[in-house]
């Protein structure tokens, strides 16, 4: 609990010193599967008490391979299972995914919870759209995970984007980061 509440303040202060355009990424070469891994080890507690399933295909090859900012990406992580916590029910499940495309790693994060309306996709990975009923005393979530996610991945040079889908009932959550490349 004292990891995630640490998490979401440092997550609101960055959020907004990187709107501001305050924020120095400071970039390594890291094994982006390996931070996967470490983070799903680290948030193990939240998905056993919840009783979170979870699959996942995550090559242990040398693939994954990025220069990102480690202590960043490990909290954009920790958000988007942080959300799964959050919005699913017990014996639900997280199916993480990570593979190289070309020159490109996309990550995905699919679970069954709660959906998002297609009406919100957008608006909740600017800012959440919730923010000001928090603030109003509302017992909604805070919603910084999913902007701070956004604001990090695009200062990395990728993407992110949050759909759900009707038919499969999956809500995904997809990011993209560009590969290392050595001179």
């Amino acid at each position: 609990a004292a990891k995630r509440e640490y998490n979401m303040v440092c997550d609101m202060l960055d959020l907004a010193r990187f709107e501001l355009g305050q924020y120095q990424v400071n970039r390594e070469t890291a094994d982006v599967g390996a931070l996967l891994l470490q983070s799903l080890e680290e948030d193990a507690y939240g998905i056993e008490i919840k009783k979170i399933r979870i699959e996942t295909e995550i090559p242990s090859d040398e693939s994954l391979i990025a220069d990102v900012d480690m202590e960043l990406i490990g909290r954009v992580f920790s958000a988007l299972i942080d959300n799964t916590i959050k919005f699913t029910v017990r014996d639900d499940l997280l199916r993480i995914t990570a593979k190289r495309i070309d020159n490109t790693i996309e990550i995905m994060f699919m679970d069954n919870g709660r959906p998002i309306f297609p009406e919100f996709e957008q608006s909740l990975i600017e800012r959440a759209p919730q923010w000001e009923n928090r603030q109003a005393g509302s017992r909604s979530s805070v919603g910084m995970g999913i902007p701070f996610t956004n604001a990090v991945i695009k200062a990395h040079g990728g993407t992110f984007s949050a759909k759900s889908d009707t038919a499969t009932g999956f809500t995904h959550f997809r990011l993209t980061l560009p590969v290392f490349e050595s001179d």
